[in-house]
């Protein structure tokens, strides 16, 4: 067996066996494809980082209304930005600041209908196929007459070129590094190229057997964790961590069976580990995500503490009822569902 610490991340499900490829296999690629690109002016990353932080809920702007289509609907700040990366694409692509961008988009704009015309530039790049697309399934090819048959990509499809493209900007960074050349990135990109590709790795989860979901697991908390060291004071990366650690905590019996016969060391995490990580949620970003008081009252239900759990739930029902429901996005309704029916068992104790 493998040795490996902290692994397993039980809220990702499985769906079918494939290999697993490390960002080892990306590391001894051809040397054409360790190419550095320009670097990204910086008018560019404000651009993309402003259109990210609206999709993203940081903040708001009175001139933050999301465009129109000439169709008449509205242009969400997720698909504005992946939009604003397709139109860069050709020029940064071999940049690592664009790179962890252009993934951050892609989770932006995941649960939204893309048309192949919008991402044909990214799922013909082999430079940017995922492990999952390589070993178990066909990217998406705009010029095959079965695929221009659909007007939109599936979102398994697009989970892989985003976990692509996010190794890709994890390999040019530490490759500028170890050079020393010009486009090295700084503490903060460090923090963000290991967060959006955490990210990533997670959602690939979704697609894959239990034994390459384990490994996922340990993959993600690797990621996150130095995604952290860079950057301690980002509330996302401590949401996904703390996250990670409650679902650890309560693995069933037959979960933490199976992932002994992988690994050496088990998968642990203890409840304090996610309410210390929730918590700091709550410090950097105060009454932000509604998720991340729904899991701190979680982790007081598990603690048998029913009243402190109640607070938080409160807390968040009063989130939901202002329409404050920032990312994590993608599992919005979900949130709302539990907070609901939380609040209805809990209340009492408030």
């Amino acid at each position: 067996m493998r040795p490996c610490s902290d692994v397993f991340c039980h809220y990702l499900v499985s769906s079918g066996p494939t290999s697993f490829y490390s960002a080892a296999s990306h590391l001894s690629s051809k040397q054409s494809r360790s190419r550095l690109g320009p670097p990204v002016p910086v008018e560019v990353m404000e651009e993309l980082d402003q259109l990210a932080d609206l999709a993203l809920g940081h903040f708001h702007l009175v001139s933050s209304t999301p465009k129109v289509s000439a169709g008449g609907d509205e242009i969400s700040f997720g698909s504005q930005a992946y939009a604003r990366c397709m139109v860069y694409n050709n020029t940064y692509r071999r940049s690592p600041e664009f790179l962890w961008r252009l993934a951050r988009a892609i989770y932006l704009v995941l649960d939204e209908a893309i048309g192949e015309e919008d991402t044909s530039a990214i799922l013909g790049d082999p430079e940017c196929q995922s492990d999952i697309s390589s070993s178990s399934s066909r990217l998406y090819d705009p010029h095959n007459l079965n695929d221009l048959a659909y007007e939109s990509i599936s979102r398994r499809q697009f989970v892989e070129t985003g976990l692509g493209v996010a190794r890709r900007a994890l390999y040019l960074a530490k490759y500028a590094e170890n050079r020393g050349e010009n486009g090295t990135p700084d503490a903060k990109s460090w923090a963000d190229i290991y967060k959006w590709l955490a990210v990533m790795v997670g959602l690939a989860s979704d697609f894959v057997g239990m034994q390459q979901r384990i490994t996922y697991g340990c993959e993600f908390k690797d990621l996150i964790d130095k995604s952290i060291e860079y950057n301690s004071e980002d509330a996302f990366s401590h949401f996904l961590r703390g996250r990670w650690s409650y679902h650890v905590y309560n693995l069933s019996w037959v979960e933490r069976q199976f992932a002994a016969r992988l690994f050496a060391t088990p998968p642990t995490a203890t409840i304090e580990e996610a309410v210390k990580d929730f918590e700091e949620v709550e410090r950097i970003r105060p009454s932000f995500y509604a998720a991340n008081q729904l899991y701190l009252a979680k982790c007081y239900i598990s603690l048998s503490d029913y009243r402190g759990a109640a607070i938080w739930l409160h807390k968040a029902k009063q989130l939901l009822d202002q329409n404050r429901t920032p990312p994590p996005h993608l599992d919005t309704n979900e949130v709302q569902t539990e907070i609901s029916l939380l609040v209805a068992k809990y209340s009492g104790y408030f």
